[in-house]
């Protein structure tokens, strides 16, 4: 018996690719500085030294939609614990029907095998 051929990584990508031909995208991106102990939103291409970042993003592949919701703290340092926690839940504040529990939260490789 003969060992396995290795499969060329064109053949394991055409699946992905499949997808992504099918695949669109919009997001928006909000920054918002917490220096000085103030928050206050920034233009997205302001460069802050710490603050926080919302990035929305509405998917679709093929037929079907997603919503992704991603938060970001910077820098990563024990001070930003208290203001990114701030941020993520007055964002959820205004959203009181929204449930999301830890098994919904996904990198992108990782959503894109369920799809």
């Amino acid at each position: 018996m003969g060992e396995a051929e290795e499969i060329p990584l064109f053949f394991t990508l055409i699946p992905v690719l499949a997808l992504l031909s099918n695949y669109d995208r919009e997001n928006c991106l909000i920054n918002v500085g917490t220096e000085g102990g103030q928050a206050k939103e920034v233009n997205a291409e302001e460069h802050i030294e710490r603050g926080c970042a919302l990035e929305v993003t509405d998917l679709r592949v093929g037929a079907a939609s997603y919503c992704s919701v991603a938060f970001e703290a910077f820098p990563d340092d024990s001070a930003m614990h208290a203001d990114f926690t701030s941020f993520v839940n007055s964002f959820f504040q205004h959203l009181p029907d929204v449930v999301l529990s830890e098994s919904d939260s996904m990198g992108y490789p990782t959503w894109l095998h369920t799809v």
